[in-house]
């Protein structure tokens, strides 16, 4: 029993230190040159590894290496040009990724479904406490002090969007930028309410802690909690569309109909006065809004017409930034990007990436290759998972990054515990013994 027990809390420090390595993104450098990115998630997640080695699976493994072969047949099938060692590098990253949230789906996979709530629970509150203190209280100084102090560069700078869009600047809470605060954010409360639902006065909880959030952190983002429950009720709890409508009793759906109508007047309150700076200027078609959400499926088009079959291959950024440039410059009069190579790094979305980097091709094929990883970690909830992939993937400015990953497998992770936990009622109910089942 104490060996259980020192085996829990062994793994429960190693996932909190993980999960701070992601969130905070601190690297580690060799001077100007990245040696180890999110190397504090690197030292846990490899830990991890080691720790639930037992628990690895050859059609585990099977199923992430046809994801790196995928990956990797990007990065040759471009040939050896000078961009090669960038889409090496990019190929090594995602490998690297892969790996530490694999080791964070093993050890999480076999706790209970509330120990992974409370854990995520409590990320949510300790997030939204240090982004009030740092609203306001001198605690900013000692964020700005780690902040200066770890991060080479990529250092968010722009009070004076902040005060013109949010009337004050936002939190960064010892990371690099405030997305990184409110992507962290929203990946918690997600994973907290899928798997709290059914808790007792939970409803009223998950409503108070979603408006707190988007008015502390300043976040539109977190306005994706409104499809995002909308998918968890139908998809999750209802197992589809047409069977939640037919198993819906009347209570239940007025329920549901009550929760959805608080979180949607509620986030519409933060929309309308702390974020109704930002709401307008993505209604006239603001830079961040165009580079984000307008210009990336044009870009893909641009790329898919010249490299249709693979793409510009992993983290090809630089094949395409000329295309980028123009875009932005000419046809949405975007003249403060002044050169080709800063706009390297302005396709901030996931799901864009993914076909700008894998081409029509290679994009289906790591589609299936995914679809094959989750089947063998024993995820029951497919479109669950898609739509929730679709969604994060509008938030994520990368694609081979840890951050990307650990969301993926963090989506993957809550299909499984609530199949743990159907198996074990289902067991206790039936009376049968419960036959034991490693993922």
């Amino acid at each position: 029993m104490l060996k259980k027990s020192l085996n829990y809390v062994v793994g429960y420090w190693l996932i909190v230190l993980y999960l701070l390595g992601i969130y905070t993104s601190v690297h580690l450098y060799s001077g100007e040159q990245l040696l180890v990115p999110v190397f504090v998630a690197g030292i846990a997640g490899f830990l991890l590894l080691i720790k639930n080695h037992k628990r690895i699976r050859v059609r585990h493994v099977k199923a992430i290496g046809l994801i790196v072969t995928i990956a990797w047949l990007s990065v040759l099938f471009k040939g050896t040009d000078a961009f090669f060692i960038e889409r090496v590098k990019g190929g090594i990253q995602m490998t690297y990724s892969i790996l530490l949230a694999y080791g964070f789906f093993l050890e999480v996979s076999k706790w209970k479904k509330e120990q992974a709530a409370k854990l995520f629970y409590y990320a949510c509150l300790l997030i939204i406490i240090g982004c009030a203190l740092e609203n306001y209280t001198s605690f900013k100084s000692l964020s700005d002090n780690f902040r200066y102090a770890v991060f080479h560069s990529g250092i968010y700078e722009a009070l004076d969007r902040d005060i013109a869009f949010f009337g004050g600047e936002r939190p960064k809470l010892f990371t690099s930028e405030p997305s990184h605060v409110s992507k962290f954010l929203l990946f918690s409360i997600t994973l907290w309410l899928v798997l709290s639902l059914k808790k007792r006065k939970f409803y009223i909880k998950a409503i108070l802690v979603s408006l707190t959030a988007a008015f502390v952190t300043g976040s539109p983002s977190l306005v994706l909690l409104i499809p995002i429950s909308l998918i968890i009720a139908v998809y999750l709890e209802g197992n589809g569309f047409y069977p939640f409508l037919k198993r819906m009793s009347i209570r239940k759906f007025l329920l549901y109909f009550v929760f959805m109508l608080l979180m949607l007047g509620s986030l519409t309150v933060a929309v309308t006065t702390v974020l109704s700076g930002r709401l307008t200027a993505m209604i006239e078609g603001e830079g961040s809004t165009i580079i984000r959400v307008v210009a990336p499926p044009l870009i893909t088009f641009d790329v898919l017409k010249e490299y249709p079959m693979w793409g510009a291959g992993i983290t090809g950024k630089e094949m395409v930034a000329d295309k980028v440039f123009y875009r932005l410059t000419d046809d949405f009069g975007l003249t403060y990007i002044t050169d080709i190579e800063w706009a390297t790094n302005m396709v901030t979305n996931a799901f864009w990436l993914h076909w700008i980097y894998l081409g029509l091709f290679g994009g289906i094929l790591m589609v299936w290759a995914i679809y094959r990883l989750m089947k063998v970690l024993g995820v029951k909830h497919y479109l669950y998972c898609l739509f929730l992939i679709l969604i994060f993937s509008q938030t994520m400015g990368g694609y081979v990054g840890a951050r990307t990953w650990m969301i993926l497998f963090g989506i993957f992770l809550t299909s499984v515990l609530i199949r743990n936990e159907h198996e074990i009622s289902s067991h206790f109910v039936s009376g049968n013994p419960l036959r034991s089942r490693n993922n």
